[in-house]
């Protein structure tokens, strides 16, 4: 009797979107190399896994912009904090009694009057307005002034910071256009009935048709399911330390549960 060569099981609800659409974008590349006839699939099957996987990493990629925002948060505060100390230094040095620095405090107290109160604008007139303030702050004799001050690093700094917030907000901008309204669930639902059906086909064409491509498909994603087994079962015994962890230290006793996950959570 031959030894046969099944495919493993993999709990494809148990992933999140993002473990999700890694793993089919790993399917997908090996059901490509090994192609749809000899694999006993249809190509239209294989297209609209595709078709489907492009719409989910859109969808994931959405969920990035979280990411992003949390930084943009970060960042308004900062050059929040940066600018507002740029114009309030100015302002208290005016009455310095030493008379270059007073002096040169008067002469920026009048190309930052403008911006007093940036912070409370739009964060994306925010950004135009710091980037007006910088450019103003730019020009003769106004960078000698900054320098008798010492608010040249802190004016730099606001440019950096403004920057970073600028190419985030271009980023989160070109994510949202780029996601889809489908919801993950209804794709995730078709998704793992083509798999089913391609893998079943595939598995079968190795046992009635074996050949070198068919035998390779059925190992490499064995290994594919191994790793992304694995993988699953590390975040989850991460996410159950630090839990514990956290219970322990609030409760000061060991505190266990039953290993449940949620399906397809978006990250």
């Amino acid at each position: 009797m031959k030894e046969l060569t099944k495919i493993s099981v993999i709990g494809l609800t148990k992933l999140n979107n993002a473990e999700y659409a890694n793993f089919s974008t790993r399917v997908s590349s090996l059901l490509m190399a090994a192609g749809a006839s000899e694999l006993g699939n249809e190509t239209a099957d294989v297209t609209r896994y595709n078709e489907l996987l492009g719409k989910l990493s859109d969808l994931v990629a959405r969920t990035t912009a979280s990411v992003e925002t949390a930084q943009m948060q970060a960042l308004e505060k900062q050059r929040d904090q940066v600018g507002q100390y740029i114009i309030d230094t100015v302002r208290k040095q005016r009455s310095l009694p030493i008379a270059s620095m007073a002096e040169a405090a008067e002469a920026l107290y009048f190309i930052l009057k403008p911006y007093v109160g940036f912070y409370a604008l739009p964060n994306l007139q925010e950004t135009i307005t710091i980037n007006g303030m910088l450019s103003d702050l730019n020009k003769d004799p106004y960078p000698t002034h900054l320098q008798t001050l010492g608010l040249t690093p802190f004016v730099e700094q606001l440019g950096l910071i403004n920057a970073q917030y600028n190419v985030l907000t271009e980023q989160r901008v070109t994510t949202r256009n780029a996601s889809q309204t489908e919801d993950s669930k209804t794709l995730r639902v078709e998704m793992d009935a083509l798999y089913d059906y391609m893998t079943t086909l595939a598995f079968a064409q190795s046992l009635i048709k074996p050949t070198d491509i068919t035998a390779n498909f059925v190992s490499t994603l064995n290994g594919i399911i191994t790793e992304t087994n694995m993988a699953y079962n590390q975040r989850i015994a991460q996410a159950s330390g630090s839990s514990s962890s956290s219970a322990d230290s609030d409760t000061g006793s060991d505190t266990s549960s039953d290993d449940t996950s949620e399906q397809y959570p978006m990250e």
